[in-house]
């Protein structure tokens, strides 16, 4: 709210949407074909957010100085794991050339939980295993394959009385 005196804050959008907003919160929705401009007057301040979704339909492997490899360990068929039976899901990065100072994020596959938590692999300065993603973090390392693995778990184990 404006202190007496001072003029409420407004918002003037030009380009996809042309309108002056003075009642917040506000939320807009638009396609992105035309830049959006966005002018605020008056003293009150004005917290503006903005997202867009955007979906590749067509992706395409990018294959630049670092290369990233996953698999199940011992599994014929990729696409099925049995419930309650241990996986071990394989992660090979191979480096062109030396990096340094490196971040790793590989997903937890849909369905799975940790069997056990994994000391750090090879070369390894820190790990985080989170419920969606096991992050690995390296402070250098050198131009060769990296094997690093982490033991999944499908489903829910259940113990038979």
């Amino acid at each position: 709210m404006a202190a007496a005196g001072e003029r409420a804050a407004q918002i003037e959008l030009s380009g996809p949407i042309d309108s002056l907003a003075v009642e917040f919160p506000l939320e807009l929705q638009f396609s992105p074909d035309k830049l959006l401009q966005v002018r605020k007057t008056g003293a009150s301040p004005v917290y503006l957010t903005t997202n867009q979704r955007y979906w590749e339909a067509n992706p395409t492997s990018e294959s630049g100085d670092i290369k990233v490899q996953t698999w199940f360990e011992g599994v014929s068929e990729t696409n099925k794991l049995e419930a309650a039976k241990e996986i071990t899901l394989k992660v090979s990065v191979t480096l062109e050339k030396p990096a340094e100072y490196l971040m790793l994020e590989v997903p937890i596959p849909a369905g799975c939980s940790y069997a056990d938590h994994q000391p750090r692999g090879t070369g390894e300065v820190h790990r985080e295993q989170w419920r969606h993603q096991t992050t690995l973090f390296f402070n250098r390392l050198a131009p060769a394959p990296i094997p690093t693995r982490s033991n999944y778990c499908q489903g829910f184990r259940a113990a038979t009385p």
